[in-house]
This record gives C-alpha cells, sequence and structure tokens, in this order.
C-alpha cells in the first residue's frame, strides 16, 4: 500500500498494530458497553475479553465468557451493542430459536436493522 507521500505502509506491519489499538478500545469502550448492557438487560456473561477469530466476529462459549474479535470495534457502536446484546442473550439461550430471537427483540426491538449490517460486514472491508 502507498500512502500519498510515497511511503510504503506494509501490511504485516500495520495489521498488528491495529489490532493492538482495537484490543486498548475495546478495554475502554467495548467492556464499559457490555457492563451498561448487562445492567439494562440483567443478563450476566461471566467474562469478557478480546480474542482473534477465522472468520467470527463473537463467540459465548458453555461458561458463557463472551469473546470479541479485536475488529468488532470497526463496527458502529449500535452494531457493537446489537452484538453485546445477542451474546448476552447467548447466556439464556444457547441457540438460534425463536425464543433466543425473542428474548433478543425483548431487549432490542430494532435488532434485524443492525443484524442485516453485521451480516453485510465481512473482515477486511471494514478498515
Amino acid at each position: 500500500m502507498e500512502s500519498p507521500d510515497d511511503i510504503s505502509i506494509l501490511p504485516d506491519v500495520l495489521m498488528p498494530l491495529l489490532e493492538q489499538f482495537y484490543r486498548d478500545s475495546a478495554q475502554d469502550r467495548l467492556f464499559a458497553r457490555i457492563r451498561h448492557w448487562q445492567r439494562r438487560t440483567g443478563l450476566q456473561a461471566t467474562s469478557a475479553r478480546v480474542r482473534s477469530f477465522q472468520s467470527r466476529w463473537v463467540s459465548c462459549d458453555a461458561n458463557n465468557t463472551l469473546e470479541f474479535h479485536p475488529r468488532v470495534m470497526e463496527l458502529s457502536a449500535s452494531v457493537q451493542d446489537y452484538v453485546i446484546v445477542r451474546e448476552l442473550c447467548h447466556t439464556v439461550e444457547k441457540n438460534h430459536t425463536k425464543a433466543f430471537w425473542g428474548l433478543v427483540a425483548s431487549h432490542m426491538p430494532h435488532w434485524q436493522r443492525y443484524h442485516q449490517v453485521l451480516e453485510r460486514a465481512v473482515f477486511g472491508d471494514l478498515v
């Protein structure tokens, strides 16, 4: 990649720096949003952390630990909130059943619009 000043920017140098920036940002902003949504929904995760995945944004494991890909920080705040609410709902309903989506809707009535944005977002398209 070339910059306007003809200085080469090497992706193998830039991407680790960008990922660390996202990890640091998640510690400050994303985790505060998780605490907000836990209070608002009454749903509790065991813990939350940032972890790189090959092809997913977020995961809720069997122990109710929420794991967010660093690039979640590239998503808008409203889509981040949707991802948080969705994963908090997985602490109660593990599968994408009608009950699960009903629980998501009870906390975020317009979840479908954020779901569509997330479905269209592809790693590599956001930076």
